[in-house]
């Protein structure tokens, strides 16, 4: 059913396979292969079964909003004009330089998410209301195989390592060495019917 939906609305992403195509053979075969790993990693961790790249980029693009800003981003402002009759996520923010995201990025419900590194390597996933940005205009650096998850902020001149996962909530301002977990703080009750406590939560 997916794949006949792909096949009926085809005519409508002509401008986008058109691009996905062109830079294969142009000289932006490098962006090609980003965006190929996009489609990849993307049908992976939505568990969409076996398609090949062309059906698999149809249906991350009519379905995934957050998919669309990523492609029109790493084909660039002129192409993706031709696209835009099909949004993307119009509050997820992507200021990193195009050519210095890494294939395989995975943003799952951008909302809110703010990208500002200064790079990012390989199969990434970045989740929602995430905040990676500067701090004194210096930007950190996101390794391969990094996964950031929801609400947590990475900001200033510091590096995540290779394979390591920022849990939820997290505000990460040194270096994350590779294969590591951060995890945030407890929460816990400061106050309770006025008086002051201490309970971890």
């Amino acid at each position: 059913m997916k794949v006949l939906l792909c096949y009926c609305l085809m005519p409508l992403l002509l401008p986008h396979i058109f691009f996905f195509v062109a830079f294969r053979f142009l000289a932006k075969s490098v962006c090609f292969e980003r965006i190929q790993k996009d489609v990849r990693v993307g049908i992976k961790v939505l568990q969409h079964g076996e398609y090949n790249d062309l059906l698999a980029l149809c249906w991350l693009l009519l379905k995934k909003k957050e998919f669309r800003s990523v492609y029109y981003h790493r084909i660039g402002l002129i192409p993706s004009l031709f696209c835009r009759y099909l949004p993307g996520m119009t509050n997820l923010y992507i200021q990193t330089e195009s050519d210095r995201i890494g294939g395989g990025l995975y943003i799952g419900h951008g909302w809110g998410t703010v990208i500002n590194a200064d790079s990012i390597g390989e199969n990434c996933l970045i989740a929602q209301n995430v905040t990676i940005g500067s701090r004194h205009y210096k930007k950190p650096v996101i390794g391969d195989n990094v996964k950031i998850f929801a609400h947590a902020i990475v900001i200033g001149e510091i590096t995540v390592g290779e394979g390591s996962s920022i849990g939820a909530g997290s505000v990460v301002v040194k270096d994350v060495p590779a294969n590591c977990v951060v995890v945030p703080s407890k929460s816990c009750i400061i106050k309770q019917n006025g008086v002051r406590t201490n309970v971890e939560l």
